[in-house]
């Protein structure tokens, strides 16, 4: 079922209330490892490497940081 286009989450959206406490634990350490490599290393960085040094999986970083 689609959702009106004014219920939709714009593209790059700060998570919602809705976020569950862990989750928002991931996503937060996710964009800080993302931000060291980036800073240290430049764009070219890789999502297995910053999911290695936030400490998740490749599958918890593609749902924490997805695009819409």
């Amino acid at each position: 079922m689609d959702l009106p286009a004014d219920a939709r989450e714009p593209s790059g959206a700060q998570p919602g209330p809705g976020l569950r406490a862990d989750a928002e634990r991931n996503r937060e350490r996710i964009v800080a490892a993302a931000r060291r490599l980036f800073a240290s290393h430049g764009l070219g960085v890789s999502m297995a490497c910053i999911a290695r040094e936030a400490g998740v999986g490749k599958a918890t970083l593609s749902r924490a940081i997805r695009s819409r």
